[in-house]
């Protein structure tokens, strides 16, 4: 804090941003001490995620402190700034801001769109001729449903019996060909790999739809998931579920993919089946490029920010 202060005063800060709670902490003294203005980028629910993800029990000392300070960074900052509206309705709706509202700002999780995208659309001879991908990217641990993913994947085959499916993951290599084993998936049908990002990028723009499915807990209404970007800037729709930040309202009001509310046979399969109609639509890449634009550009995130700090500098 004393380093924090000092570099303050010599540069003459006149804004501090903080991302997450800890560095929110430190801001929050400094606005009390030197009258600066605060930001307080949210990034989630902090507290709320580490009792969903089973680190801390719900109401336990750390817990309170924790959303004690939610309260105090709330109450003073001058900008809030969170990945989804949904998790700005939820804020709205605590009792402690009835009165005394700070001014939200949402600016979801940005895309790289230069380097998540795809040159020219496959022709549809082309995508017809090519057996089905199905891609998953990323971890597969704590928030990630891998079981109901591959319940997925089952159900493609039994609609599309040559489909195949592209996990892009490091580090739980041995983990996932544990489940696909388990599942009775044949292993020939699955592509597991690691990659870089352009080589992450390099892969999705040869899938056919995305799936990630994420456990539907309390503070992942404040999640705005970045994979979500990458599938539909590279053309690609999605197979997600409900519950996690604005995820289904851009998917299903845009119709760049399908979502789940559970997870039962008849879903599954009724949702699979739309999806691979979906993907098979004219169009649909350059359909899911356009909504990806519209909602995870860099460039206009950049420009959010840029325009809270020329206001807050007035």
């Amino acid at each position: 804090i004393c380093l924090t202060i000092y570099a303050v005063m010599k540069y003459k800060v006149k804004i501090i941003h903080a991302r997450s709670y800890v560095a929110s902490l430190i801001a929050l003294v400094l606005k009390k001490t030197l009258k600066v203005k605060f930001i307080f980028d949210m990034r989630g629910f902090w507290a709320d995620e580490r009792v969903d993800g089973g680190l801390w029990p719900k109401g336990g000392r750390m817990f309170r402190v924790a959303k004690w300070f939610e309260k105090c960074f709330l109450l003073n900052a001058d900008r809030v700034v969170s990945l989804t509206t949904s998790a700005v309705d939820e804020i709205k709706s605590f009792d402690y801001l009835q009165g005394s509202m700070p001014i939200f700002e949402t600016i979801t999780t940005c895309t790289d769109l230069d380097t998540f995208n795809f040159s020219t659309p496959a022709p549809k001879q082309e995508k017809e001729a090519r057996s089905f991908t199905l891609g998953y990217v990323g971890s597969v641990g704590v928030w990630y449903l891998f079981d109901e993913t591959l319940s997925c994947f089952k159900e493609l085959q039994r609609q599309v019996p040559e489909a195949r499916l592209h996990i892009l993951n490091r580090g739980d290599h041995d983990y996932i060909r544990k489940c696909i084993s388990e599942s009775g998936i044949s292993a020939n049908s699955v592509l597991l790999e690691g990659a870089d990002h352009a080589g992450v990028a390099k892969a999705m723009q040869n899938m056919d739809a995305g799936i990630f499915i994420i456990k539907p807990v309390y503070s992942k209404m404040a999640s705005a998931p970045t994979k979500l970007g990458e599938f539909l800037g590279c053309g690609v729709p999605c197979l997600g579920n409900t519950k996690v930040g604005d995820m289904a309202d851009i998917i299903v009001g845009e119709k760049v993919g399908v979502v789940l509310s559970d997870f039962n046979a008849d879903s599954i399969r009724e949702a699979v089946e739309e999806l691979v109609c979906l993907a098979k639509q004219e169009g649909i890449q350059v359909h899911c490029r356009d909504v990806a634009l519209k909602y995870f550009s860099l460039k206009e995130g950049v420009r959010s920010y840029d325009r809270i700090y020329r206001e807050l500098m007035v």
